[in-house]
């Protein structure tokens, strides 16, 4: 027994049931193998940034024409701007 009825009139209790055959449950496979593709690409795509970063920090050094001037303030910060 409870006072539910009396708040909220409109109101009437239903029961969820677990388990059965939907949609979501019909393609739970698929969508964790997409999820799983999805974080392969993810993963390997921040690797991949990570050594554009770094190779365009090198890059930055080694094509100077003159060592200390030209070279940025922040390389790796300049590195990734360009890379993105």
């Amino acid at each position: 027994q409870s006072n539910v009825t009396k708040l909220c009139p409109g109101s009437q209790c239903t029961f969820a049931f677990y388990g059965g055959e939907s949609l979501y449950h019909r393609y739970i496979f698929v969508l964790q193998l997409c999820n799983f593709l999805v974080f392969l690409w993810l993963v390997n795509f921040t690797i991949a940034l990570g050594q554009c970063t770094l190779a365009g920090a090198f890059a930055s050094y080694y094509w100077a024409l003159r060592k200390p001037a030209d070279i940025p303030p922040c390389p790796l910060a300049s590195s990734f701007g360009r890379a993105l």
